[in-house]
């Protein structure tokens, strides 16, 4: 069977990323895969873009995300109730999704737990957690959806894309195989290094297994594939950008480890400064969570410890 047409459309994003990628499948059961955020102006380009091709949201029959962040999944309800197509996310993602405004408020609560810990001044945490409530809510709905599993196939019509669960950037961040094409998400991305950690704050192993799904994903490479990422423009060196992220994450470990080699222990919230300078509303977010999983696959390696078993001081293993 030769893989039905896919349709880009680039959504725009008012994040640093840029503009987000929307992908429709023309096939028997036409499926939209990730939606673009939920502002007015990114549902107008998106109904425009489906009409210059002869097309309606009334067409579209399933909508597949590929992890829950807001430029991905933000317009899901909206469409959902236009369309009436099924969602679909990874079980990971699955309350972030569905249970949207109550997920976010604990986020919100988590994340300046894990930043008062991690010794970022409280202005900065506030400002970080009046941008994620101003702008969370207006930018996505709970959305009923049915939940995916790894390995798991969803039924095109004339064909089907397979689930690659591919944790790190979220929980349930994943892939979709469909014939020589691979959907990326954010998992690997053309020219930007995807955030790990800020998607889930604290959380142990984050950067182990985004490492793990990388190398996972590289096998898939072969001739005549093409990847979509969800920013930038499609590429087909899959294993090439593996290769150029996972040499970052080292690269980033030694700045981590650098930045550690005094006498003094460092605060998580000291380090990040260190590596990316002064940091302003969410980047303070990103930045720290992002060192932090770093700094906890150091220490699992027992290259840096935290000083006196204090959560918030670190410093390389003597």
């Amino acid at each position: 069977m030769a893989d039905s047409p896919v349709l880009r459309f680039a959504i725009p994003n008012p994040f640093f990323e840029g503009a987000t990628n929307v992908y429709v499948i023309a096939a028997g059961f036409p499926t939209l895969i990730d939606t673009g955020i939920g502002t007015e102006e990114a549902y107008q380009i998106l109904k425009e873009g489906l009409r210059a091709h002869g097309k309606s949201f009334d067409w579209l029959e399933q909508i597949v995300l590929t992890h829950h962040h807001l430029d991905h999944f933000g317009l899901a309800r909206r469409l959902q109730d236009v369309c009436g197509a099924k969602v679909y996310v990874h079980t990971n993602d699955l309350d972030a999704v569905t249970q949207y405004e109550s997920w976010h408020d604990g986020f919100v609560d988590r994340l300046r737990e894990r930043l008062r810990a991690w010794g970022t001044p409280e202005t900065a945490i506030q400002e970080a957690a009046q941008v994620l409530l101003y702008g969370g809510k207006r930018l996505a709905q709970s959305t009923p959806a049915e939940p995916l599993a790894d390995g798991q196939r969803i039924d095109l019509g004339n064909g089907e894309l397979e689930v690659v669960h591919t944790p790190g950037h979220s929980p349930g961040s994943i892939c979709l195989r469909y014939g020589r094409h691979v959907f990326s998400g954010d998992h690997v991305l053309p020219n930007i290094s995807p955030n790990i950690g800020g998607g889930a704050p604290g959380t142990r192993g984050v950067l182990k297994r985004y490492l793990e799904s990388l190398a996972r994903v590289e096998k898939y490479q072969t001739a005549y594939m093409r990847v979509y990422p969800g920013h930038g423009d499609s590429f087909t060196d899959l294993s090439g950008r593996v290769k150029a992220l996972q040499k970052h994450h080292r690269e980033r470990d030694r700045a981590n480890l650098a930045l550690l080699t005094g006498p003094e222990p460092k605060t998580v919230y000291q380090i990040a400064t260190g590596i990316f300078g002064k940091m302003r509303s969410f980047h303070v977010a990103l930045g720290t969570a992002e060192v932090f999983a770093h700094l906890e696959k150091l220490e699992g390696e027992g290259r840096v410890v935290q000083w006196n078993h204090m959560p918030d001081l670190w410093q390389q293993r003597s």
